[in-house]
């Protein structure tokens, strides 16, 4: 406080103005290394006596590669992060062939990544190999070749380096500038190429140092600039990458996930979810159309960590972000689909597997307000506005006419907006922990449709639906609902099991909506915290749409001739399933809740409807007292017309009743009988009379 005194006086008696100016971390290099005087927690160094008897028996290094300011051994070092000091950050991803003899003495945790580093490097870290030059900081030494002799023959002159100094290091004028890129080009192409094979170098000198420095653009710059370093990499990628080597793409990549890691992310929230929402999530598309274009090369290489990034996208709590991964994944296997192995497709189904199991939002059934926390007259409030019920997923961004997502990164993200919905009564670590339970509902719903479109093509279902309730209103005796496009989905590549491990992540994921919209109690505690605006939540559409989606898959398969193997266990799980359904729908007293599933039935009954009259009656049998009961609800036409035809063959089949041809004959002849009757009645009358 005395300084800052001493400074206002001094500014008062010079009339001179004090102004708070930002000073950029790259430029105040000075006052972070001031501030920084201690050891990081998790660095090391070797104690210098044993550093120096190594370089007594090896020789000096002449780089560190992982190390700090205050740790390194050596001048030339390696840091961590972005240091002024430091000729480089991030050991790992820079190439290590550029130095004669580096020193590295990493922590534990990094241990298996640098011996994983130095295998792959292999030959080319081979200290004992000569090397024709060396770039330092301030000049270029050259190593002669050890047939080269100069004009005096001794041991001082063989020996002696020839050392080309550096142009202008501080550059101050246009003159010293270019004189000191072209020593910047020289100390470049000068240093060794002898350890990188000849197919390589290319690699090496070429495009790794292009694409990496566009990686350092959208790792620092701001949102414009990123962008279009974002843009300018990836088109890169996809106009020259046929010219790329398998290990090329591993080195690439290295780079191109730095975009997600979480240590490199802002620190503040508003800027952590501007990065999420428009780097990333254009980096995701990117890195799935890239790999898609290049699937042959890059299937064996990069299909994990895809979707290991996949994964990590839709567990951020980011919607968009966790969207897009959704959305990614689904375009990645309808693209590729057709050329994936049965291992790749296990894959993939674990991968859907281990999604539904993490983003199921169980704390919507457990979680509780804490005593005392609503205001009784707050809740006299509440409980005096409607009490209909508002689905999760209403606000959901809606597809585009053929079954896809929309994808524009600028759309504002629904748990964003609903997040604003949550009162100001609610606390905030009860307002992040709805946000989170938001954007998990969100990627329940998108995983649903994308295992729909992945199996059945995109938009299918919808037109069988449309035809479903066509059917039902034309009252059609007779019908087939057929889609064109039905066989464009995944479903004949996909075995019977893949396909039962898809149908038990729908059926999880059906129960959990089901005994969360059963459960009242919890909707309106959720509903009086603040939860999902002003009516209680509900997740009807998940409900239902998780149902119809595994629905289709069974009759499907109950249909497919080539899956005879599976149909036992497919007609019990259908009979389990459909039973189940029905069961529940008689226990629904909301006239909502039971318009939600007027689809649902119409799919379940148009399905039973087609089956041959020997299955039939195994279904017939367990849904017929469950249909029965559905009559006394008030119905609509459609649902009417179905199950009244459903009726009609079950009398046919059981063999209660006739069929309609055999009823019009038997009406017939009654008639005929009758009408001759009549007339022998006529003709006795009449000779009666002509007797009189």
């Amino acid at each position: 406080m005395r300084d800052v005194s001493h400074i206002l006086r001094w500014a008062e008696n010079n009339r001179s103005t004090i102004s708070a100016v930002h000073i950029l971390g790259v430029e105040n290099w000075a006052a972070d290394f001031l501030s920084c005087q201690c050891l990081a927690s998790g660095e090391w160094e070797l104690h210098p006596e044993v550093f120096q008897q190594i370089c007594l028996c090896w020789g000096t290094s002449d780089v560190d590669l992982i190390a700090s300011r205050l740790n390194t051994k050596v001048p030339n070092f390696i840091a961590r992060s972005q240091d002024p000091q430091a000729i480089r950050a991030d050991a790992l991803i820079s190439p290590w062939h550029r130095f004669h003899f580096p020193y590295v003495f990493p922590p534990l945790p990094l241990r298996p990544k640098v011996i994983r580093r130095i295998k792959m490097e292999g030959d080319s870290f081979d200290p004992s190999r000569p090397r024709p030059a060396m770039s330092r900081m301030d000049k270029v030494v050259l190593r002669p070749s050890p047939s080269f002799l100069p004009k005096v023959v001794s041991s001082f002159y063989l020996n002696e380096d020839i050392i080309l100094p550096s142009f202008c290091p501080q550059p101050r004028h246009g003159v010293e500038k270019a004189l000191h890129t072209l020593d910047v080009a020289f100390k470049e192409y000068t240093s060794d190429d002898m350890n990188v094979a000849p197919e390589d170098r290319v690699w090496v000198r070429g495009w790794f140092p292009i694409l990496f420095e566009l990686s350092c653009i959208i790792n620092r710059c701001k949102l414009d600039v990123r962008t279009r370093g974002l843009t300018v990499m990836f088109e890169v990628m996809k106009t020259y990458g046929h010219t790329f080597e398998k290990h090329w793409w591993q080195d690439l990549f290295r780079i191109v996930f730095r975009i997600f890691d979480n240590m490199k992310l802002p620190e503040q929230q508003t800027e952590k979810a501007e990065w999420m929402t428009t780097t990333c999530n254009h980096a995701l598309y990117a890195i799935c159309d890239v790999f898609t274009q290049y699937f042959e090369v890059l299937s064996d290489v990069l299909l994990d960590d895809i979707f290991s990034q996949l994964y990590w996208c839709v567990q951020q709590d980011n919607e968009q972000l966790a969207r897009s991964g959704t959305n990614c994944l689904e375009n990645v296997v309808i693209l590729n689909g057709e050329k994936f192995t049965l291992e790749i497709w296990d894959k993939t189904g674990n991968c859907m597997l281990d999604i539904f199991k993490t983003t199921i939002p169980h704390a919507l059934l457990t979680w509780k307000p804490a005593a005392g926390e609503i205001d009784p007259s707050t809740e006299k409030q509440l409980d005096s506005i409607s009490q209909k019920s508002v689905d999760i997923h209403d606000s959901i961004q809606p597809r585009t006419a053929d079954g896809r997502r929309s994808t524009q990164p600028g759309i504002t993200s629904v748990a964003n907006e609903d997040f604003y919905l949550i009162r100001s009564g609610a606390r905030f670590p009860e307002q992040k922990l709805f946000s989170a339970l938001l954007i998990k509902c969100v990627v329940q719903l998108e995983l649903i449709q994308t295992i729909d479109n992945i199996v059945f093509f995109p938009a299918t279902s919808k037109k069988e639906d449309a035809e479903n309730l066509a059917a039902a209103q034309r009252d059609a005796v007779h019908f087939d609902v057929h889609v064109d496009t039905q066989d464009q989905g995944m479903y004949r590549f996909l075995t019977s099991q893949q396909l039962f491990k898809l149908l038990d992540c729908l059926l999880e994921s059906h129960r959990f909506a089901k005994a969360f919209n059963s459960n009242n109690e919890q909707r309106t505690a959720l509903w009086k915290a603040g939860f999902k605006g002003k009516s209680k939540p509900n997740l009807l559409k998940q409900e239902t749409s998780s149902l119809a989606c595994g629905l289709r898959i069974l009759f499907r398969m109950y249909m497919d001739e080539s899956r005879k193997s599976a149909w036992d266990e497919v007609q019990q799980r259908l009979l389990n399933v459909c039973s189940e359904a029905l069961s529940y729908f008689l226990t629904l007293a909301s006239e909502s809740h039971r318009e939600a599933w007027t689809n649902l039935l119409l799919l379940f009954l148009t399905k039973v409807l087609k089956i041959s009259d020997e299955r039939f009656k195994a279904h017939a049998s367990f849904y017929y007292p469950l249909l029965c009961e559905t009559i006394q609800f008030d119905l609509i036409p459609e649902l009417r017309a179905i199950l009244r035809r459903f009726f009609h063959r079950i009398g046919l089949v059981f063999k209660i009743s006739l069929p309609p041809d055999l009823d019009q004959d038997r009406s017939g002849q009654s008639a005929e009988a009758t009408d001759f009757k009549s007339t022998e009645e006529d003709i006795r009358r009449l000779s009666s009379q002509e007797n009189l």
